[in-house]
């Protein structure tokens, strides 16, 4: 069955990873009109592929309230900082391993970072403002 609760925010996943491998020498072997395609339909299949995850999110959503008479709550305060804590730890640790993964870490925060600065002023004002 379906646990009566859903509690949110799902921050173990805040996105589903896609993703294409390609050999590096198969890709530069294209012509560069044929390498420009690939590049694109990749670029377009990611955007497709996020807007309808978000679309078959909201209407699951929906179902389990509607017709399963699931709950929402949100985590506490104090699970989310233990989490936030956790994960940093994992980080610090991945970091730890090598130059490579210290650079991969570095990359991470500062997209994070760059990021959350914009959606704080847009997306999530805009959401919150429309209610």
């Amino acid at each position: 069955g379906v646990a009566p609760y859903y509690a949110y925010p799902g921050f173990h996943e805040p996105n589903g990873t896609g993703e294409a491998l390609i050999g590096a020498s198969a890709l530069a072997s294209l012509e560069s009109d044929l390498a420009a395609i690939v590049e694109t339909v990749l670029a377009r299949e990611a955007a497709r592929a996020l807007a309808e995850a978000e679309f078959a999110n909201a209407v699951a959503l929906r179902r389990l309230v509607e017709t399963r008479g699931a709950e929402l709550f949100a985590f506490p305060e104090d699970v989310l900082s233990a989490a936030k804590t956790a994960a940093e730890d994992v980080y610090e640790a991945f970091a730890a391993r090598g130059a490579d993964e210290a650079a991969v870490v570095r990359s991470y925060f500062g997209v994070r970072d760059l990021l959350s600065d914009w959606s704080s002023v847009s997306v999530q004002r805009y959401l919150a403002a429309r209610g």
